[in-house]
């Protein structure tokens, strides 16, 4: 990139030296005498550098400093200072200007100055250039995550919310499908549009027709007027099918056919309707039964996304913990023990990223302080209880033998322990210890 380059001096030998100097080393270069004109060609024409004589017959050279940051924060202002004004020349630095020249100058100091300058601007241009193109390809998403499993998933959003086919999100309950499909479409070029969640296991399969399509007044008992559906109200934007493997039959029949042209009829309806939707799907079981129809499998498994259960992204589960006590007022001054943080990692989670949810708002709700042991977490699973049992008879157990050993004495077992007093006594009274 060649550096436009404005040389503000008001000696014609010194203005027209530098122009010479600076032309020659390909430079674009302007010469203006007085700050009047400078201020003038500064508002039409874009300078790279200037450079910026400190005693000018009309205007302080700091005045023009000012103006020139104002106009053009990103010019670099190299000061043009004799000897006796080098503490002026310092002020100007404070002010915004990159660096000062002393006069009598050489032609190698100045063109180092220069050359400097220029590197720096370009270095500079080029940090911009990339920022701006890592926000501009920068996944936007509430996903909470550092685990491999998910940078994977993470790099298929991005690569998919580009395009605008439809997409299958399989996973097991509680994963974050939804999650997903929200970063898919918050990604692509229909944000700007409705993004609409359809539970397709929450209808019953008489009314989900209805939901999906919409429906013409008298076109059954209690249609006492049109209903726009769930697919119109998605048009431009995204319609996300949650448990799409609960679909009737039925349903399945009606919902290939609007996939496969994006037409379809509001019940009771005559006339074929036609919207732009994109369809991003999930499940938590294959959809290869016999049950559901393999051409509309085909159809909405275009791009498929596999997200990871819970007990395959383990250095995310503090991450979530910690951000779900961050998420309620009362557990933001909370934190994990470390004996809740070594079950969080030897549990199976079946139950996911919901059940740690869950899992830590019990915990906050149970926990009389801020630091939440193992008597606060309830694990249920009777899969993983036993991971759970072990590790809290285990710790019951040294509680016990610690008290027994010091004939009850408090202080003396929570020394053995480790811990302090406060700690064991919320532990006795969490493992109810008799004493």
């Amino acid at each position: 990139m060649q550096l436009n380059i404005l040389v503000v001096e008001d000696q014609k030998n010194q203005r027209e030296r530098l122009y010479n100097l600076l032309s020659d080393e390909g430079y674009n270069v302007e010469s203006i005498s007085n700050g009047k004109d400078a201020c003038t060609i500064l508002k039409n024409r874009k300078f790279h550098i200037a450079l910026l004589d400190m005693k000018l017959p009309d205007m302080s050279g700091m005045d023009i400093l000012k103006k020139i940051k104002t106009l053009d924060p990103d010019c670099l202002v190299l000061i043009l200072t004799a000897y006796g004004t080098i503490k002026t020349a310092i002020e100007a630095i404070k002010q915004g200007a990159y660096d000062f020249i002393t006069k009598p100058y050489d032609t190698e100091e100045i063109l180092s100055i220069i050359f400097r300058a220029a590197e720096f601007h370009q270095t500079r241009h080029q940090n911009k250039m990339l920022k701006a193109e890592i926000e501009r390809t920068k996944i936007k998403t509430d996903i909470i995550y550092k685990s491999k499993a998910m940078q994977g998933v993470m790099y298929s959003i991005q690569v998919v919310s580009k395009e605008n086919s439809n997409v299958l999100i399989q996973g097991e309950s509680g994963t974050g499908k939804e999650l997903v499909a929200q970063a898919i479409h918050n990604n692509s070029r229909r944000n700007k549009q409705s993004f609409i969640v359809v539970n397709c296991a929450a209808f019953q399969e008489s009314l989900l027709e209805s939901e999906l399509f919409g429906h013409e007044k008298g076109s059954f008992t209690g249609a006492v007027q049109r209903k726009h559906g769930l697919v119109e109200l998605a048009d431009k934007g995204t319609l996300f099918l949650d448990e799409v493997g609960e679909l009737s039959p039925q349903t399945q029949a009606k919902l290939l056919r609007f996939v496969e042209n994006g037409e379809f009829r509001r019940v009771g309806g005559v006339k074929s309707l036609k919207v732009d939707v994109r369809i991003v799907s999930a499940t938590n079981k294959p959809l290869s039964h016999p049950e559901f129809r393999q051409d509309l499998y085909y159809r909405l498994n275009v791009i498929n996304i596999v997200v990871p259960p819970l007990r395959e992204r383990d250095t995310d589960i503090e991450l979530l913990a910690n951000h779900f006590l961050n998420l309620n007022p009362s557990g933001a001054n909370k934190t994990l023990s470390t004996e809740v943080k070594n079950i969080f990692r030897q549990y199976n989670w079946p139950g996911n990223i919901r059940e740690l949810h869950n899992i830590i708002e019990q915990a906050i709700i149970l926990s009389p302080s801020d630091l939440i042991g193992p008597e606060f977490i309830r694990i249920k699973s009777p899969e993983n209880s036993t991971v759970f049992q072990s590790i809290q008879e285990s710790e019951k157990d040294k509680i016990q033998m610690a008290l027994e050993e010091f004939d009850g004495h408090r202080e003396n077992a929570a020394k053995a322990l480790g811990i302090s007093v406060r700690t064991l006594y919320r532990k006795i009274k969490g493992y109810n210890i008799d004493i």
